[in-house]
């Protein structure tokens, strides 16, 4: 249930700036952290890049194990290919 709440962030990503989103699609996600790839999303807001970054968790195109809590620290395992 934790991880649905840390989650919660990202469910509406019809409120999550498409420019923010489309960023997030540009990187390579997969074998990084939560964190580095939020550090990645430059010239943003904080909390906008943290939303995007779970927003790409909850639409499904990153995953992560969702069997363990989620942090920062959680990896990416892996990142499902989309047109940019």
């Amino acid at each position: 249930m934790r991880n649905v709440r840390f989650l919660g962030a990202g469910r509406r990503v019809e409120r999550i700036s498409p420019e923010v989103m489309r960023a997030a699609r540009t990187i390579a996600a997969e074998g990084r952290t939560l964190d580095e790839v939020q550090s990645l999303l430059t010239g943003f807001e904080l909390g906008l890049a943290r939303r995007a970054v779970l927003g790409m968790i909850w639409t499904g195109e990153w995953q992560v194990d969702l069997y363990v809590p989620m942090s920062g620290a959680t990896v990416i395992e892996r990142a499902r290919q989309t047109a940019a």
